[in-house]
């Protein structure tokens, strides 16, 4: 048997001259090649026998140094490594352990090498001797890398302080002994002491508590087994999922919820969570969001018991208001980092106070997380935590991994945890918030810090029609949640059978959407049907809407006074709480419409009668067929002195006057009788991905244009009446150098006399050919021109105003332009992507690649102060039921729920109806849209009894004023507000 130490050293060779050179920037193979060599020097068997513990040398000094050793070499050293470096070594007596990548090809050299030796050293009298296999070989593995990675941080931390070899040479070598002979208790004894010194080590330069915060990201399809695995952690875990996964898993594995339960409760698990499907908040409503937020806080208390408190996305969801909406749901902290894609700002901190508009404030997390099982990541380790040392007062390092580990190192450090904090605790989200309280800085982000990456993800994986796909799940959503306000007005009025029949059909058709939007987004669904089956879903919730709509207007028609009468009629319902204007189209076949109030102006073209109707906020009216003796409605005669509201290429109402340009077919100018100034010009265009090189015009100049030639060909006048106007023009889209024919647009341009709002219906006839490329650079669009090239551009996310700063920028809502002296508001139905294209130019994207749809709407509305109002006319139409046999008797319209305040917007309702215990309560989800303080009054058709500012778990009231008007709620800007009133 060989003598005890008969090797002076273990030699690491590592690729450059000093520990502080260690290279950070390796490939995958090499960076695991050295990591585990480092750690692999620990072996027991090599420990105990050598003179002392492992060293690192240089890779290309091959001399100098006594005795016989045990040299590793990992594959980025061969590279530094004199000629011939192999055989030289050899020579010189030592042991070379070399070509190695992963942790089992170390530790299997090893044992190969170490065991020939011995054999070689072997009297041949000698009969071999068994060897005991050492025990808790991977504590002393996790020693190396503590020891490594602590040497590293010193360095970063520019202390240079190191551990104290002869303390740890004689306690490894105990522990080493202690390990080949099977003494588990002893081995750990002296294994505790060294991990020990080393938690002493690193406190001599960062003295401070620092953690580790070990954050498992599944995938998509990840199952419930390797859940069920994960959850054996033997530190503290934090894991990232949605509602979804939680089903699926549950689904698959029931038990789970009980192991999940304990986790939390033990404090061993935090799950990072807060969204069901993980909508598209920057694409969507406010609603929206709040309903997939809801929905998984529901699942979550159905597991656990309680909901929860940390909220973090996979895929990107960040917005500037997003802390005001998590605190309104209870939430006490966020993860403000990107996982997928996308623009955010991106200043790291472990823990900050995210500040949203309106001042709420929650803790934040936004350091990146380190992808701990990647070689080339981990040998970043002491980089990054460094960073966190230096910058954050709590110290935090961020690990991110999949549930199922294919790499030692997260499991070297929860060996070392287990036995000292040499690099930190392993905590939860919730412990380093806690940990971080009264220590943050607050950090105000804006809206123009963000942009999603959502369009360029779905024009390249073709999950969905990237403009038209989220507009449609747009559209669905703002229908249903009118529906809910229509549920809401019914209650309001006692038609209390109407929220029985309708609560369960309205959520059953928010989860149909939900999965809707889950579908559009997932990028493991390769199926080729993909496209068609979105479609038929989007029509299929559209014909529940349709359903559940006639039941809701049936209840609430059900409850105005009325008569038996033999007439037909229209009742008409607005579910926004604010006035509107809207065309109504009278059925041909039907006498003339009586007399109301409510009809602003009618006008009759041939057979067709067609009224201006005025709707009153959160309300009804209903027109009926005159009766014998009774007053038809007067119809609008044209005056002669006046011009036609359309003629050639030109309409008017009584605001302004827009003209059609005789080029392009577009919009050439709408200006406002008696001014000079052209407030807005439109026209079809493409873009193409780089400039193209114009024909030589003789000048010898060379030009470049990046857009197509937009050419009338024809033009129609197709409404022309004393109340309605429409013209018609046909459009070319020409290649700017050879004019062949890109596309054929056909473009309706639409007012009425009395609004000072223009509507533009778009339909591309034909497309020469598909658009391919980056879809913010090559589309089809609508492009908008103004004068003022200092004129503000706001845009809308989630309802409320905001600005932005780069090129690109996404808003379902609008786009407002204004100056001092004027506001235009371009709605665009839901389509969210736009590109500022020059200081008073923009596009609205319409076709890129992989679009589908081809006809596009937008409403324009010019010195409208409150331009949310215009997107929510525009998204939400009012809801017209045909009546028979009926007619009014003392009510014939009437208001049932108005805000007074034009800046604050209806985002949510939901009705909880009577039951013996309770009353019927009423909940309104309000928020400020301008930046504007200031108190708005609710109108409520029947008085509340009580009302209450609530939180959305409902565990906080605070009592409102009720006067004879209705109820006061104060906001300041940008404001969430929650108002729950019992009736």
């Amino acid at each position: 048997m060989p003598a005890a130490n008969d090797f002076s050293e273990i030699s690491v060779l590592i690729p450059g001259y000093s520990i502080e050179d260690l290279p950070t920037d390796l490939p995958e193979d090499n960076a695991s090649s050295l990591l585990n060599a480092v750690a692999c020097a620990w072996h027991p068997r090599l420990i105990q026998r050598s003179a002392s513990i492992p060293l690192f040398r240089q890779a290309e000094s091959l001399s100098g140094y006594p005795g016989r050793r045990i040299v590793l070499v990992p594959q980025p050293s061969e590279s530094w490594m004199p000629h011939e470096w192999r055989s030289v070594l050899q020579g010189q007596g030592h042991i070379v352990i070399a070509g190695c990548v992963t942790r089992e090809d170390w530790l299997t050299a090893i044992e190969l090498a170490l065991n020939e030796d011995e054999a070689n050293s072997r009297d041949s009298t000698e009969s071999p001797s068994s060897i005991s296999a050492p025990i808790l070989v991977d504590h002393f593995l996790s020693l190396g890398t503590a020891l490594l990675q602590t040497q590293l941080l010193s360095r970063r931390r520019h202390h240079f302080v190191d551990a104290d070899n002869l303390l740890l040479g004689r306690e490894i070598r105990l522990a080493a002994d202690a390990s080949l002979i099977g003494d588990d208790a002893t081995a750990r004894t002296h294994l505790a002491r060294c991990f020990e010194h080393l938690r002493e080590t690193r406190e001599r330069f960062y003295p401070l508590n620092c953690y580790l915060i070990d954050i498992c990201i599944p995938s998509d399809d990840e199952e419930a087994t390797a859940i069920r695995q994960l959850l054996n952690s033997p530190t503290k875990l934090n894991l990232f999922t949605t509602g979804k996964d939680l089903i699926r898993w549950l689904a698959a594995d029931a038990s789970l919820a009980e192991i999940i339960k304990d986790a939390i409760i033990e404090g061993r698990l935090e799950l990072l969570t807060g969204h069901d499907t993980e909508t598209r908040t920057s694409l969507g409503s406010m609603a929206n969001t709040i309903n997939d937020l809801e929905r998984c806080i529901a699942t979550v208390k159905q597991i656990t018991g309680n909901p929860p408190r940390h909220w973090a996305r996979r895929r990107y969801g960040l917005t500037a208001s997003m802390p005001a909406l998590l605190n309104h749901m209870g939430f006490e902290s966020a993860i403000h980092v990107a996982l997928d894609d996308g623009l955010y700002p991106d200043r790291e901190r472990s823990q900050f106070d995210w500040q949203a508009p309106d001042g709420s404030i929650i803790a934040a997390a936004s350091r990146i997380p380190l992808a701990v099982d990647s070689a080339s990541g981990f040998l970043r380790f002491a980089e990054r935590y460094n960073e966190s040392m230096q910058d954050d007062t709590t110290a935090a390092l961020f690990l991110a991994r999949l549930p199922t580990l294919k790499s030692p190192w997260l499991h070297d450090l929860q060996i070392a945890a287990g036995y000292a904090p040499v690099l930190g605790e392993f905590a939860t989200i919730d412990q380093l918030c806690h940990a971080a309280s009264g220590s943050r800085l607050a950090e105000r982000h804006e809206h123009s810090d963000y942009l999603s990456p959502f369009l360029i993800q779905s024009s390249v994986l073709k999950t969905e029609s990237p403009v038209s796909g989220p507009a449609s799940l747009r559209q669905l959503t703002q229908r249903l949640e009118s529906l809910r306000t229509l549920l809401g007005m019914a209650t309001m009025i006692k038609a209390s059978e109407a929220a029985l029949h309708s609560q369960q059909a309205l959520s059953e058709i928010e989860n149909d959407i939900a999965k809707l939007e889950l579908d559009q987004v997932d990028v493991t669904n390769t199926a080729t049907d993909r496209l068609q089956r979105i479609q038929s879903t989007t029509k299929a919730i559209s014909k529940r809407l349709d359903q559940t709509e006639i039941s809701l207007a049936a209840a609430l028609q059900s409850k105005v006074p009325s008569r038996a009468a033999g007439v037909r009629g229209l009742f008409i319902i607005n579910t926004i709480p604010f006035a509107r204007f809207h065309g109504v189209a009278w059925p041909k076949d039907w006498k003339q419409p009586a007399a109301s109030k409510v009809i602003e102006l009618a006008e009759r073209v041939g057979e067709t009668e067609r009224l201006l109707v005025k709707l009153p906020p959160g309300g009804f009216a209903w027109l009926t067929e005159a009766e014998p003796g009774q007053t038809t409605q007067p119809i609008l005669q044209p005056i002669k002195s006046e011009p036609p509201l359309a003629e050639s290429l030109t309409l008017r109402n009584r605001h302004f006057e827009v003209t059609l340009s005789d080029k392009t077919g577009g919009v050439s100018a709408v200006t406002y009788h008696q001014q000079r100034a052209n407030r807005l010009s439109q026209q079809l265009c493409f873009r193409y991905e780089r400039d193209q090189t114009l024909p030589d015009d003789g000048s010898g100049e060379i030009r470049k244009t990046a857009y197509a030639v937009a050419r009338l060909k024809e033009s129609n006048v197709v409404d022309t009446g004393t109340v309605f106007a429409a013209i018609e023009t046909v459009v070319e889209l020409l290649s700017p150098v050879d004019d062949s024919v890109l596309a054929v647009v056909r473009q309706k341009t639409s007012i009425d006399r009395a609004q000072p709002r223009v509507k533009l219906n778009l339909r591309f006839e034909s497309v020469a050919n598909s658009v391919k490329g980056n879809p913010w650079l090559t589309y089809f669009g609508c492009r908008f021109a103004w004068d003022n090239e200092s004129a503000a551009i706001t845009r809308a996310v989630m309802g409320q105003a905001g600005g932005f700063r780069a090129e690109r920028f996404e808003s379902p809502d609008y786009v407002e332009i204004s100056d001092t002296d004027h506001r235009v508001v371009i709605a665009t139905h839901g389509r969210p992507y736009h590109r500022r294209s020059g200081p008073r130019m923009l596009d609205s994207l319409l076709i890129v690649e992989g679009e589908s749809s081809r006809e596009f709407n937008f409403t324009i509305d010019f010195d409208q102060p409150f331009p949310l109002r215009t997107s929510t006319e525009a998204l939400n139409p009012p809801l017209i039921q045909p009546t028979s046999d009926l007619a009014p008797t003392s009510m014939p319209s009437g208001w049932i729920l108005g805000l007074s305040a034009k800046n604050v917007d209806l985002v949510q309702t939901s009705v909880r109806p009577a039951t013996e215990e309770n009353s019927e309560e009423l909940t309104l989800l309000l928020a400020e849209t301008e930046g504007i303080s200031g108190s708005c009054l609710i109108r409520t058709a029947r008085q509340p009894s009580a009302a209450f500012l609530v939180n959305a778990e409902r565990t906080e009231k605070v009592s409102l004023e009720i006067n004879g008007q209705g109820i006061v709620v104060p906001f300041n800007a940008f404001q969430i507000k929650c108002v729950m009133f019992i009736l």
